[in-house]
């Protein structure tokens, strides 16, 4: 496998994507529990940024908050649809790091693709299909033998729908959402000062982020939802702490069965976004760095052991809503 299709394997840390904010002393005393995790109430069509219906007054307001202040008054229309960005991506795997510049266009119609490494093949999805470009050659990557690097290519549309959705996580569709009464258990430790238990925290359940699902192609069945975590400043309403858990627990892998061969990764029980700098881009207060926590089942990390981040992006600069047609996905 070539350097950059390690890269982008571990780029996969970042697979699919959300935040929100209040005041403090604008909080009741007496805050919801938890939602249920029964999904069977949930509302059927779910539209980007409406709340249910039964969303209690308080978590309501604080919604609302949250969106007034994540979007400018010169911020684009709707959803994050499209977006032409430049990244900074730290990347780690065991006690090795990889460090690259990239250049991501992406178009949520089609999930389309175009991830330009700086001094690496290029890759992308186009509506023919997958592709590799090194130099002027071109390979489409059609057949079982380029079964690995599809792979690769999927990993980069996750990293490009987890941006869209912590880019502007005001227009999640949210299937239930309530205050938290306290903060998620076993979180990494936050850059600076920042305490957990200082962030104002929002529970709700989301098909957006894609982490259950994911993880269960072969299940027409699986749950869809899950269950989105996210801790904003109680005085500034950014987010600082983005949590997901699939609603159901995946399977885990049968055990292997050659003793010399590869562990098998275990399925993601939890992706953890930490989230710094947010600026405008487009008018959208857009976290421009961020640590992504990537916990599997199989993981064996000894109890007080320092974790490192899995991925560390760094937005340089871009834009979002930009004119992107499918031409632009081509080879």
């Amino acid at each position: 496998m070539s350097s950059f299709a390690i890269a982008l394997c571990l780029v996969a840390t970042w697979a699919p994507r959300a935040p929100l904010a209040a005041l403090p002393h604008m909080l009741p005393v007496a805050v919801q529990d938890s939602p249920p995790a029964d999904p069977a109430a949930a509302p059927g069509p779910l539209v980007p940024g409406e709340l249910p219906p039964d969303t209690s007054p308080e978590a309501r307001e604080l919604w609302q908050r949250f969106r007034a202040n994540q979007r400018l008054p010169d911020a684009i229309e709707g959803p994050v649809r499209t977006f032409d960005v430049e990244f900074g991506l730290r990347l780690r795997r065991a006690n090795q790091s990889n460090d690259l510049d990239a250049r991501v266009l992406y178009r949520a119609a089609g999930a389309l693709v175009r991830f330009s490494p700086v001094g690496q093949s290029e890759v992308g999805r186009s509506q023919k299909g997958f592709w590799l470009k090194e130099d002027d050659e071109v390979q489409w990557l059609a057949g079982r033998e380029y079964a690995t690097d599809r792979t690769q290519v999927e990993e980069a549309l996750k990293l490009a729908s987890a941006f869209t959705r912590l880019s502007d996580p005001s227009r999640l569709r949210i299937a239930r959402l309530s205050l938290s009464k306290r903060s998620p258990t076993n979180l990494p430790r936050l850059p600076g000062s920042a305490n957990p238990r200082d962030l104002v925290w929002l529970e709700l359940l989301s098909p957006d982020f894609e982490l259950g699902a994911r993880q269960q192609p072969g299940r027409p069945n699986a749950p869809t939802l899950d269950r989105v975590h996210i801790g904003l400043e109680a005085e500034t309403l950014v987010p600082r702490v983005v949590e997901v858990k699939p609603l159901e627990p995946p399977p885990l892998p049968p055990p292997a069965t050659d003793p010399a061969a590869e562990p098998v990764q275990g399925p993601v029980l939890q992706t953890i976004y930490l989230l710094e700098d947010s600026k405008p881009l487009s008018g959208l207060r857009v976290p421009h760095r961020m640590f992504v926590f990537e916990r599997r089942a199989t993981d064996n990390r000894a109890p007080g052991l320092s974790e490192q981040a899995s991925a560390e992006v760094f937005l340089r600069r871009g834009a979002l809503n930009v004119d992107l047609p499918p031409e632009r996905f081509e080879p």
